[in-house]
């Protein structure tokens, strides 16, 4: 009986850990997204309706 209770507990554990593992992995990965979509945003010019073409010189 004994044997059956330290599978049962092993195989619960390792479930809960794989479990808390997959939820972690998809937090960091959502965090990395969003990092990534920030940056992206950050990283475009934004077009200024005052600026003059880059060719013609004032």
């Amino acid at each position: 009986m004994l044997l059956y209770d330290t599978i049962f507990t092993t195989a619960l554990v390792v479930i809960v850990l794989s479990w808390t593992n997959y939820r972690r992995r998809l937090r960091l990965l959502a965090a990395q997204e969003e990092w990534a979509d920030l940056i992206d945003s950050a990283s475009q010019p934004t077009p200024c309706p005052d600026d003059e073409p880059s060719g013609s010189l004032p």
